[in-house]
C-alpha cells in the first residue's frame, strides 16, 4: 500500500464507497441465492432417479459390444505380428546374404585390382629406367662428337703453329676420375677444353710467324730504318743502308716470332689434348654409369613386384574365407531370433486373452455398483442442500457483516492517521508558534484543506440492520492531501471570482510546502505575471536568507517565464539521467539513499496560466507535469479558462498530467471520480503578519540547513588499503559522492583526462575539494607512486599543514606563492619531462606504464602539480608571464606521455590576462562548482551552462569530456575538517618516517628560517675551504640554492642593504655574520651599531658579537678606532708588508691568519653622522698633514678594501640619508645591494626599475652588476635564541673557546 497520504485519502474514500456498494449488492444477492439453491436441489433428485435405470441399460450394452470387440482385436493383432516377424526374418536373411555378396565382390575386385596396380608399377618403372638409360647414352654420345668437334676446331690452329695432331695427342695415364657426377665431370673437361681452344686462338706468335707476314715485317724495319737514316747526305747510300737494316731485322723478327709461337701452340695443344683425353674418358665413364644403374633400377623394380603380389594374397585370401563363415552364423543366429519371438507372441496372446475376461466381468460388476450408489447419493444430496442453502444464507451474511465492519473500520482508522498526520505536519496556522520546532521529515503529502465524509452522500451507503452501524470516527473533516511528493501537478481551473480564490489556495500551498518539509528541503520559482509578484511578495523574505528559494525574484515577463521552465526541464533531465537513472523509480527513493546530498524539492507556482506564456513555454509546463513530480518538480498552477490559451496548446494535456480541481458554485470540485462526492474546503492563509513571521522563521532555517557535509570517511581507504594503490597507469582518486551510492573519482592519466581546471566562485568549496584530493590521493598511493607539486597563489595558508606534516608524496609546497617561485617549479618539472624523455627513448617506450613495465627496479612516480589560482602567473603581462604560459602548455601537451599531470585551480576563468585557451582546451577533465553564467560556459563549454544551476558550498560538476554537456557528473564534494586533515597528515608523517625527503617549502607569509639553510648547517657541522666568503642572505624565490652576497676580492665587493625594515636588515646582519664567521676560520668582523639606546633591540647586535668569536661591536665612540684600524690593514696589505689577500702568496706574510678576509658591518648609517661625506669637500684638494675623518677612511675602505680582502655591510633606511652619507661615486662601490620596499621613485633611482616598490611583507630583491635582473628572495627572519646559542657555540667551541652563558 502506498504511504502516499493523498493515495491513502483516495484508497480509504474508495474503500468506503466500495464497501457500501458491496454490502448493499451482497445483502440481495445471499437472499436470492438461497431460493435458487432450495429449487435447484429438488430439480436434481428428480432428474437423478429418472438417469439411473437409463444409464444401467446403456453401460451394460456398451460393456457387452467393447468385450466382444476386444476380443476380435486381439485377433487380428496376433495374426498380424505373426506375419510381421516372418517377413523380418525373411528380410533379414535377404539383407545378409546381399550384404555377404557385395563383401565377397568387393574384396574378390580388390584382389584383382591390387595385382594389377602391382603390375602396372613394375612396367612404368622400367619403362622409366630405359628412358633414363637412353638419355644418359644419349648425352654420352653427344660428349663424344663435341670430342670431335673440338678436334676438328683444334687442328687449323695446330696447323698455324706448325704443329701436328699426333705430335700432340695424350697418350700418358690420367689420374684416378673424381667423385663428381659423370655428366658434371664430362661437361667440365668439355668447358676446360674449349676454354683452351678459345686460348689457342688468341695467341698472335703462330699468326706473324707464317710467311706471309714476313713482306711485313721487312717493309716495317726499312721504314724504322729510313728514318734512323735520313740525315746520310747521300740518298742512295742511305737507301741501301735502310734497305739492309730492314731486310736483316724483318728476317730475324719473323724468324724469332716463328719459333715463339711454335712453341706456344705446342704447349697449348698438349693442354687441349690432355682435356679431351679426360673428356673421352668421362665419356665412356658415363655410358658405363648409365648401364649399371638400369640394370640395377631394373632387379629392384622387380623385387618390390614380387613382394606387393604376396603381400596383396595374403590379406585378401583369409578375408574371403572369413566372410564366408561370418555369412553362415549370420543366417543361423535370424533364424534362431524369429523362432523365439513366435514362441514370445503366442504366450502373449494367451495372456491379453484371460484379461479381457477379467476385465469384463470387474466392470460389470462395477458399473452396477456405481449407478446404485449414484442413487442413493442423489437422495443424500438433495437433504445436504436443502441445509447447505440455510447455513451458506447465515454465513454470507455474517461476511458481509464482517466485510462492512472491517471496512469502515479501516477507513476510521486511516482518517484517525490521516487527522494525527495532518496536526503533527500541518497544525492549524497559530499553532506555528516560535517554539514549535520546524519540520525535521519529508511528509508524505501536502495538506490542501479539509473535506467533510457524509454516508448519506452514497448511494445505499446508510444500513437499514442496526447491527451494521458505522463507527463514529467514520463521519465528521477528515484532511485533504495533494498527492505529493511522487505525483504532486496540480491544476486549479478558475474563471472571474476563482481567480482570486485560486491564488488565495496557491499562496496557502505554499505556506504548507515551505512548514511542512524541512528547512531547505523545498525551492520555489514563483510565476505572477498577472499581479507582477504582489499576490507572492511576502515569499520574498526567503531570498534575505538564501535567493535559491525564490530564485531571486518573481517572475513576470515572457522571456522570464521560459528560461525558469527551461532551467526546470534542465534540471529533470538531470535527476532523471545522473540520480534516478534505471536505480531510483522517484526522487523520493533516490533521497532516502543519498542521505547528506538528497535533492530538495523544486515547486512552481504560477498564478492565472497562460498570461504571458509563450507556445514554447506552455509545452514545457505539461512536459514538466508530466515528468517532473518523479524528479522533485511539483506544479502548481491556476489557469484562467476564459483566457486565450498558447497556439497549439490543450488545456486537457495539462489536465491529464494533473490533479485537476475545477471552480464550480463558489467552490473548488476534484474532477477525480472518487473524490468527486467529497469536495474539500480548502485552506486559506493566515494573516499577512502571520505569513511574514513564518516566512522568516523558515528562511532563518533553512540558511542554518543549508550546508551538506559529505564525510570524507565515505571516500578515504580502509586502513589496510592505505598506499596499496597503482597509479602505473593512472590516478583514480575519489572526491565525493555522486548520487545515492556513487563515489565520484578525479581520473588522471587514462585517454584525454590528462590534465583538469578547477573553477568556482569564494565559498563555493574549491578549497575542500583541493584538499580531499590531495589528502585521499595521499591515502591510495605511496610516495614513490605519486609526486605533488603544490602551489597556492592566494592569500591564505591553504598548504600550511602540508609543509608542517612534511607530506612525504609532496617535493614542493608554496604557501602565498610568488610568481617567480612559481616558475622555478614550472622550469624544474620541464627538465623531468626531459629526463624522462631520454629515458623512455633509450627504453624504447612511449609512456610511464611501459617505462614501469621495463624498469620494475626503478621508482618512477606519476607526478601532480596543483596551481591554486593559477592566474596570478598572468597578473602582469611581461617575459615572466610569457614564459610561464609557455612553461604550462608545453606540460599540458607533453606531460601526457611522462605521467605528468596538471591542475589547475581559479575562482574565475574571466579577465583580460589569463592562460591561453588553446592550452585550457587541452585539459579535458574540468571540474565547475558555484560560479557565474559567464564563468559556467568559461568553464566547461559555450554549450553547457549546467554549473550556474549549483546551489550549494561543495556542489559540483564533474566533467571529463572538455566540457560537453554529455559528460555532466554532479557531485558533492567530501567535508574534510581540519582536525581530520591533521590527524591523517600526521598519521601519514609517521608511516614515512625519513624513508622520503622533506619538501620544498615556500612561505610567502612569513620569512626564510635561517636554521632550514643546509649549506650554513653543513659548515656549522664540518667546516669545508671555501674560495670565497658567502653571505646568505635568505631562500630565493626559486628552486635553487639560497640567495647569498658573494665577497670576491674585486672592486665593488661591498654590500648595501637599504629600506625601512629595520628588523629585516638586523636579521640580515646576523645571518650574514653567522654564515662569514663559519666558513672562514679566524675571520674578523667589525660591527658598528647605530640603533638608538632607547630603541627596541639596541642592544642585540652587540650581545650576539660577544657570542660570535671573531666579531667585535665597538661602542659608538669606537667608530673612528675601529675604521682606522681597519684602514691600515688596507695600506699594509696594499704595501704587501703584513700579508696580502686570502690565497696569495706574500714573502714575509707572518701567518694565515693575516691574509684572511675582513669585514666592516653597519647597521643604519644614517644615524652616525661622523660618517657622512663633508658638505665642501668635493675630493679635489689636499688634505696635508692632517688625520683623515672617519668618513675619508670610509671612503678608503670601500674604495680600496675589496682588493685587499676587507669589506663592508651597510645598511640604511632611505635613499635621501644614503645620498648624505655617500656621494654618487662611492655609492656605485657597492655592486652588491639588497633592497626592501621602498617608493618607486627610489627604486628606479637604485635599480632602473621600481620593482622595489611592489614588494610585500617578507620579501627584498637583491642585485648584483652582472646580474641581468634582480634576484626576488624572503630574507631570514631573526633565528630562535636556542638555535642561534647552539650555532655560536659551535663557533666557539671549534676555536677553543668555552661556550657563553648570555644568550642573544
Amino acid at each position: 500500500m502506498s504511504h502516499n497520504l493523498f493515495d491513502r485519502q483516495r484508497a480509504a474514500l474508495a474503500q468506503l464507497t466500495d464497501a457500501a456498494r458491496n454490502r448493499a449488492g451482497a445483502e440481495a444477492e445471499f437472499t436470492a441465492a438461497f431460493a435458487a439453491a432450495a429449487e435447484k436441489a429438488e430439480r436434481e433428485v428428480v432428474r437423478a432417479r429418472k438417469a439411473h435405470a437409463a444409464a444401467l441399460a446403456q453401460e451394460l450394452g456398451a460393456l457387452d459390444a467393447d468385450h466382444a470387440a476386444a476380443k476380435e482385436r486381439s485377433a487380428k493383432a496376433f495374426t498380424a505380428e505373426q506375419i510381421a516377424i516372418d517377413r523380418a526374418r525373411d528380410d533379414r536373411r535377404k539383407q545378409t546374404t546381399e550384404r555377404f555378396n557385395a563383401a565377397q565382390k568387393s574384396a574378390r575386385e580388390g584382389h584383382k585390382d591390387k595385382l594389377w596396380s602391382h603390375d602396372s608399377v613394375l612396367e612404368a618403372g622400367e619403362k622409366t629406367a630405359k628412358e633414363q638409360l637412353e638419355s644418359l647414352r644419349r648425352k654420352a654420345a653427344a660428349g663424344a662428337e663435341r670430342v670431335t668437334a673440338l678436334w676438328n676446331e683444334t687442328e687449323p690452329l695446330l696447323k698455324r703453329g706448325r704443329v701436328a695432331r699426333a705430335q700432340i695427342e695424350f697418350t700418358g695415364e690420367l689420374p684416378p676420375p673424381t667423385d663428381d657426377d659423370p655428366i658434371k665431370r664430362m661437361n667440365k673437361w668439355i668447358a676446360a677444353a674449349e676454354q683452351g681452344g678459345e686460348r689457342l686462338a688468341a695467341l698472335a706468335s703462330p699468326a706473324w710467324g707464317s710467311p706471309a707476314r714476313l713482306p711485313v715485317l721487312v717493309v716495317l724495319f726499312a721504314a724504322v730504318g729510313a728514318v734512323a737514316f735520313a740525315l746520310v747526305p747521300d740518298a742512295v747510300t742511305a737507301g741501301a743502308i735502310a734497305g739492309a737494316v730492314g731486310l736483316v731485322f724483318g728476317v730475324g723478327v719473323w724468324f724469332l716470332l716463328r719459333s715463339l709461337g711454335h712453341r706456344k701452340t705446342v704447349r697449348q695443344g698438349e693442354e687441349i689434348a690432355r682435356n679431351l683425353a679426360e673428356t673421352t674418358r668421362a665419356v665412356r665413364l658415363l655410358e658405363e654409369f648409365a648401364t649399371s644403374e638400369f640394370t640395377a633400377q631394373i632387379q629392384k623394380l622387380r623385387e618390390r613386384h614380387a613382394r606387393k603380389r604376396r603381400e596383396t594374397d595374403e590379406y585378401y585370401v583369409p578375408l574371403i574365407e572369413t566372410q564366408q563363415k561370418q555369412y553362415e552364423a549370420e543366417v543361423q543366429r535370424i533364424e534362431s531370433e524369429s523362432t523365439s519371438a513366435s514362441e514370445h507372441l503366442r504366450s502373449r496372446r494367451a495372456d491379453e486373452t484371460r484379461a479381457e475376461v477379467d476385465r469384463y466381468q470387474s466392470r460389470k460388476e462395477e458399473i452396477e455398483g456405481r449407478l446404485g450408489a449414484e442413487v442413493h447419493a442423489a437422495e443424500t444430496t438433495f437433504t445436504e442442500k436443502t441445509a447447505a442453502a440455510t447455513a451458506a444464507r447465515d454465513a454470507a451474511w455474517a461476511r458481509m457483516a464482517t466485510a462492512w465492519t472491517d471496512a469502515t473500520g479501516a477507513v476510521a482508522a486511516t482518517f484517525t492517521e490521516l487527522r494525527a498526520e495532518s496536526e503533527a505536519s500541518f497544525p492549524n496556522w497559530d499553532a506555528l508558534t516560535a517554539q514549535r520546532p520546524l519540520a525535521a521529515r519529508v511528509p508524505e503529502g501536502i495538506r490542501l484543506g479539509a473535506l467533510s465524509v457524509d454516508l448519506a452522500a452514497i448511494t445505499d451507503a446508510v444500513p437499514t440492520d442496526e447491527r451494521l452501524a458505522p463507527p463514529a470516527a467514520l463521519g465528521g473533516e477528515v484532511p485533504a492531501f495533494l498527492p505529493f511528493p511522487d505525483k504532486c501537478s496540480v491544476l486549479m481551473r478558475c474563471r472571474d471570482e476563482g481567480r482570486a480564490a485560486g491564488v488565495s489556495a496557491l499562496q496557502a500551498l505554499m505556506l504548507r510546502f515551505l512548514t511542512g518539509l524541512p528547512p531547505g528541503k523545498v525551492r520555489f520559482t514563483i510565476v505572477d505575471p498577472v499581479g507582477l509578484g504582489d499576490n507572492f511578495a511576502a515569499f520574498m523574505h526567503l531570498a534575505d536568507f538564501d535567493e535559491k528559494l525564490v530564485t531571486a525574484q518573481i517572475w513576470t515577463e515572457p522571456r522570464d517565464i521560459e528560461q525558469r521552465l527551461t532551467d526546470l526541464t534542465d534540471h529533470t533531465a538531470s535527476v532523471i539521467q545522473k540520480y534516478l537513472r534505471n536505480q531510483y523509480k522517484s526522487i523520493e527513493e533516490y533521497n532516502k539513499a543519498a542521505g547528506e546530498v538528497a535533492e530538495p524539492y523544486r515547486v512552481l507556482v504560477i498564478a492565472n496560466f497562460p498570461t504571458s506564456f509563450t507556445p514554447e513555454a506552455a509545452k514545457r509546463l505539461v512536459s514538466l507535469a508530466n515528468s517532473g513530480p518523479s524528479c522533485g518538480v511539483c506544479v502548481l498552477v491556476t489557469a484562467d479558462t476564459k483566457a486565450a490559451m498558447p497556439r497549439d496548446f490543450n488545456l486537457a494535456d495539462l489536465e491529464a498530467a494533473s490533479y485537476t480541481l475545477a471552480w464550480k458554485d463558489g467552490k473548488f470540485a476534484p474532477k477525480d471520480p472518487v473524490l468527486a462526492a467529497f469536495p474539500p474546503v480548502i485552506d486559506r492563509p493566515p494573516d499577512a503578519a502571520t505569513v511574514a513571521a513564518l516566512v522568516q522563521r523558515v528562511g532563518k532555517g533553512s540558511k542554518e540547513a543549508a550546508r551538506v557535509e559529505v564525510p570524507f570517511e565515505y571516500i578515504a581507504p580502509k586502513p589496510g588499503d592505505v598506499w596499496l594503490g597503482s597509479a602505473a597507469k593512472g590516478f583514480d582518486v575519489a572526491v565525493g559522492r555522486a548520487g545515492a551510492t556513487r563515489k565520484q573519482l578525479f581520473s588522471l592519466g587514462r585517454g584525454t583526462a590528462q590534465h583538469a581546471v578547477v573553477a568556482g566562485k569564494t565559498g563555493s568549496g574549491k578549497s575542500t575539494l583541493l584538499h580531499a584530493l590531495i589528502t585521499n590521493l595521499a591515502l591510495i598511493y605511496s610516495p614513490d607512486e605519486a609526486e605533488l607539486y603544490l602551489i597556492d597563489f592566494k592569500e591564505g595558508v591553504e598548504f600550511q599543514w602540508y609543509a608542517t606534516y612534511r607530506l612525504p608524496h609532496a617535493r614542493v609546497v608554496a604557501i602565498q606563492s610568488e610568481r617567480e617561485f612559481g616558475l622555478s617549479v614550472l622550469q624544474r618539472l620541464d627538465g623531468i619531462l626531459r629526463e624522462r624523455g631520454e629515458k623512455f627513448r633509450d627504453a624504447g617506450v612511449n609512456d610511464l606504464a611501459g617505462y614501469r613495465a621495463a624498469k620494475p627496479d626503478e621508482k618512477t612516480p606519476r607526478i601532480l602539480l596543483v596551481i591554486d589560482e593559477f592566474q596570478a602567473f598572468f597578473t602582469e603581462d611581461d617575459k615572466l608571464a610569457q614564459e610561464a604560459s609557455l612553461l604550462l602548455d608545453r606540460l599540458v601537451r607533453q606531460g601526457r606521455a611522462f605521467g605528468l599531470h596538471v591542475l589547475l585551480g581559479s575562482q574565475t576563468l574571466g579577465g583580460a590576462y589569463s592562460l591561453a585557451r588553446s592550452t585550457i582546451d587541452q585539459m579535458a577533465v574540468r571540474v565547475a562548482l558555484q560560479c557565474s553564467d559567464a564563468d559556467a560556459q568559461l568553464i566547461l563549454s559555450k554549450d553547457n551552462t549546467a554549473a550556474r544551476l549549483l546551489s550549494r558550498p561543495g556542489e559540483a560538476i564533474y566533467n571529463d569530456q572538455n566540457g560537453l554537456t554529455e559528460g555532466n557528473d554532479p557531485f558533492q564534494v567530501v567535508w574534510l575538517a581540519e582536525e581530520k586533515r591533521e590527524q591523517v597528515l600526521e598519521d601519514l608523517h609517521k608511516r614515512a618516517g625519513d624513508r622520503w625527503p622533506a619538501p620544498l617549502v615556500f612561505s610567502g607569509n612569513s620569512s626564510a628560517e635561517l636554521a632550514n639553510n643546509r649549506q650554513l648547517a653543513k659548515q656549522l657541522a664540518a667546516p669545508a675551504p671555501v674560495k670565497a666568503p658567502v653571505a646568505w642572505l635568505g631562500d630565493p624565490v626559486a628552486i635553487k640554492d639560497p640567495t647569498a652576497a658573494v665577497f670576491r676580492p674585486h672592486g665593488g665587493a661591498n654590500l648595501l642593504m637599504i629600506g625601512q625594515s629595520e628588523e629585516a636588515a638586523r636579521a640580515l646582519f646576523v645571518a650574514s655574520a653567522l654564515g662569514i664567521v663559519a666558513q672562514v676560520p679566524g675571520t674578523s668582523i667589525t660591527i658598528l651599531d647605530g640603533t638608538p639606546d632607547d630603541a627596541d633591540g639596541a642592544d642585540y647586535l652587540s650581545k650576539f658579537a660577544e657570542k660570535l668569536p671573531g666579531v667585535t661591536a665597538p661602542p659608538r665612540s669606537g667608530g673612528p678606532a675601529a675604521l682606522a684600524e681597519l684602514a691600515g690593514t688596507i695600506e699594509r696589505r696594499q704595501k704587501g708588508e703584513a700579508g696580502g689577500v686570502r690565497g696569495e702568496t706574500v714573502a714575509g706574510s707572518p701567518s694565515p691568519t693575516e691574509r684572511t678576509p675582513r669585514f666592516l658591518f653597519i647597521f643604519g648609517v644614517h644615524r652616525f653622522r661622523e660618517l657622512r661625506k663633508a658638505d665642501d669637500d668635493f675630493s679635489f684638494g689636499r688634505r696635508g698633514e692632517r688625520e683623515p675623518s672617519p668618513a675619508e677612511r670610509l671612503a678608503t675602505i670601500l674604495r680600496d678594501g675589496p682588493l685587499a680582502g676587507v669589506h663592508v655591510v651597510v645598511w640604511c633606511d632611505s635613499l635621501v640619508n644614503l645620498n648624505r652619507a655617500f656621494d654618487r661615486p662611492l655609492v656605485r662601490e657597492f655592486a652588491m645591494r639588497v633592497l626592501f620596499q621602498m617608493s618607486a621613485t627610489d627604486s628606479s633611482t637604485l635599480m632602473d626599475t621600481p620593482a622595489a616598490s611592489k614588494l610585500g611583507r617578507h620579501r627584498a630583491l637583491y642585485l648584483q652588476e652582472e646580474q641581468e635582473r634582480p634576484e626576488k628572495f624572503r630574507p631570514y627572519g631573526l633565528p630562535s635564541a636556542e638555535w642561534l646559542n647552539a650555532a655560536c657555540d659551535a663557533l666557539r667551541a671549534r676555536v677553543g673557546l668555552n661556550a657563553e652563558p648570555l644568550s642573544v
